[in-house]
């Protein structure tokens, strides 16, 4: 008898053994995936505020570009406007030049006009 009872102590022992461990396991089980919607939620929140901070940047980054953007289209603007002003002064100049030309050239006519008068005036005396 004594052999039965300890072997019904042994099994017993050992079936509280199981049944703990297997109670234990369940413990860590509920802890661990506790631990792991925690770490979920604390990973999605840094991830969040990288975002926000990354999209403020990039905001900031569009806005610049903007102000840039704008900055070369008032150069472009004033480009456009001293070109003007060029194509119309050039044009202002070859014009006087033609004017000048023209004179000088009415005027070195008139001069040989003038030499073959005196000449002609001369050869008579």
């Amino acid at each position: 008898m004594a052999t039965t009872k300890a072997r019904k102590d042994k099994s017993l022992t050992r079936e509280v053994l199981i049944n703990e461990l297997a109670s234990f396991e369940k413990r860590l089980d509920n802890k661990f995936d506790i631990q792991t919607e925690s770490l979920k939620g604390y990973i999605d929140s840094r991830i969040s505020q990288v975002q926000t901070q990354m999209d403020r940047r990039f905001e900031q980054v569009d806005r610049r570009f903007e102000q840039v953007d704008r900055r070369f289209e008032q150069v472009d603007r004033r480009f456009d406007t001293l070109e003007k002003k060029l194509t119309t002064t050039t044009a202002g100049l070859a014009k006087l030049i033609e004017t000048r030309v023209g004179e000088i050239l009415s005027l070195q006519e008139q001069v040989g006009n003038h030499e073959r008068r005196l000449k002609v005036v001369e050869a008579r005396n």
